[in-house]
């Protein structure tokens, strides 16, 4: 099957090896641009300076599928009867071909029509994401990410803005296989519970989530600090200040 036409999109690494730059190369519907940024709020800024309609966000935690960027493509016109999604992301696994979850969005909770007809085309709605391999519908950005905080914690931020009224989909057919073996990077919300934290306060503090999304992340972030204390990966002291620094950067 001919893949999809990528003439409108730009592709943008803010990180990784070169194993990254050739797997963008390789891509079966290759896009139309390629370039390199020095981290996600800079990456998203060229993306929109393009004119181009599609930004394919990569930040080297994942290495796209040859067929990645096609997949995506195909996914741009969402669900049948339902809006057209802003913002689609690829499934990222293991070398096993196992989900990473620390590396996976968030899912949008509760069920719905829109979660039931989106599992029929192999598509889950998301809430956040994280930068691994992103589309961006480039018209539907209104707002900059925060450029103080980490590329894994910008993107989740930036993208529950971005996602807050809008339909936002992963794509499982469309695969990035994690650039390092994900050990306990699959029990946390982050690799890093520091910047967990940091990005969790932000979030909270800031304009991206409902009141009750608030609450869950609340809830979800207090129990992953309180987890990363107990085993020892970090002290109380180190997590009040990160809670802090997070708040400075809401």
């Amino acid at each position: 099957m001919q893949a999809p036409s990528a003439a409108d999109v730009l592709a943008v690494a803010f990180g990784g090896t070169p194993s990254l730059e050739a797997a963008i190369a390789a891509q079966d519907a290759a896009p139309a641009r390629a370039g390199r940024a020095a981290g996600f709020a800079e990456a998203v800024e060229r993306g929109l300076a393009s004119g181009c309609e599609w930004l394919w966000l990569l930040d080297g935690s994942a290495v796209p599928a040859p067929d990645a960027l096609a997949r995506l493509l195909e996914a741009r016109g969402g669900i049948r009867g339902g809006e057209a999604p802003v913002l689609l992301a690829s499934q990222v696994v293991d070398a096993r071909g196992v989900a990473v979850a620390g590396l996976a969005p968030w899912y949008r909770r509760g069920p719905s029509d829109l979660a039931m007809r989106a599992v029929t085309a192999r598509m889950l709605p998301i809430r956040a994401a994280r930068a691994g391999s992103l589309l961006v519908r480039a018209a539907a950005v209104t707002e900059p990410p925060r450029p103080l905080l980490s590329s894994s914690a910008a993107a989740l931020e930036w993208s529950a803005r971005l996602l807050r009224a809008s339909h936002g989909f992963l794509v499982m057919a469309s695969r990035a296989t994690a650039s390092q073996p994900s050990g306990a990077v699959a029990e946390a919300l982050d690799p890093d519970p520091l910047e967990d934290v940091r990005g969790g306060v932000a979030m909270l503090l800031g304009g991206a989530l409902h009141p009750r999304e608030r609450l869950w992340l609340a809830a979800e972030v207090g129990d992953r600090a309180w987890r990363a204390a107990r085993e020892g990966r970090t002290s109380p002291r180190r997590l009040l200040a990160s809670a802090a620094a997070g708040a400075r950067r809401s």
